[in-house]
């Protein structure tokens, strides 16, 4: 609903950086919403390793960011497929990076994680 209301005020140029910040607004409150009710359901214990999680995403975010910024400031092509080509290598950077910051840092969530996607 607010991205409705940004749209009409801003640039043309500036449209979807407002819609990106009014996008993470809105889902950060929504996560500040989750862990509230979580905390109030099932109690504190529930919350236990998240400031860890959290911790662990955002420094695997910020790598992330910086790896597909390198690979697309290193990469300038021209026309639309090899664009496409490039934006899918950056992708790819982004996600190799944030898997491997965050499998070191998080404490062995990620690893849970995955031997249970495997197991099923």
């Amino acid at each position: 609903m607010a991205d409705l209301l940004i749209v009409p005020f801003v640039p043309r140029s500036a449209v979807v950086p407002w819609l990106g910040a009014a996008t993470t607004v809105g889902l950060t409150g929504s996560g500040v919403a989750l862990l509230v009710l979580v905390r109030r359901h099932r109690g504190p214990g529930a919350l236990r390793g998240c400031g860890r999680a959290t911790l662990a995403g955002l420094a695997g975010a910020l790598a992330g960011a910086a790896a597909g910024l390198g690979v697309s400031a290193g990469l300038r092509p021209g026309g639309f497929l090899p664009s496409v080509g490039v934006t899918l290598l950056a992708s790819a950077a982004v996600l190799a990076v944030f898997l491997a910051v965050v499998a070191v840092v998080d404490g062995g969530d990620l690893r849970a994680v995955i031997r249970k996607v495997i197991r099923a």
